[in-house]
């Protein structure tokens, strides 16, 4: 008999990110745009979308990202995300538990850059697009698979330093 397993929605609640993106030799981060390197440490909570109250399925979730900010509107990055996770059985009633990775590759549209030449913005505003592989294996069956994946999100990023940001990514 096959196992059925939702865990269509997930959400990452906390991230934090640490940006390289000033030059100050070239006025990078007084209005004109450089491009630049940048890593993301993140770090989060998840709960797959389940029929009905399962609260007791909160898993911590992390994720590593590098990137490149490319231009003022478009920034990309490639990361590996994974965690121990726990999901609803539909079949049986139970929860079960499975580790999952993902691989991916997404591009991120800075929404704040498209209404202002300054590109030193406190708060800034972005939408992700991307694509990915998954793999994930059950411990209970002793079975794993790849499937790809398809990222959709947004991200508020916050400049609390010069170089450090604070962010929360959906």
């Amino acid at each position: 008999m096959k196992k059925i397993f939702i865990t269509a929605l997930t959400a990452v609640l906390a991230v934090m990110s640490v940006n390289a993106q000033c030059n100050e030799k070239k006025g990078a981060c007084c209005g004109g745009f450089t491009p630049s390197w940048f890593v993301q440490f993140q770090g989060g909570v998840q709960m797959p979308y389940t029929p009905g109250d399962k609260g007791d399925l909160l898993s911590p979730a992390w994720a590593i990202n590098f990137g490149r900010n490319i231009s003022p509107l478009v920034s990309a990055r490639i990361g590996i995300e994974g965690v121990n996770s726990k999901v609803f059985n539909a079949y049986t009633g139970e929860k079960e538990n499975f580790k999952y990775a993902t691989g991916s590759f997404d591009a991120m549209l800075n929404v704040t850059n498209i209404f202002t030449k300054k590109y030193c913005h406190p708060v800034n505003f972005y939408l992700i697009g991307g694509v990915g592989c998954n793999w994930s294996g059950m411990g209970t069956t002793n079975s794993s698979k790849f499937s790809p994946t398809v990222r959709l999100g947004a991200q508020v990023d916050w400049r609390v330093a010069k170089n450090v940001a604070l962010n929360l990514e959906y």
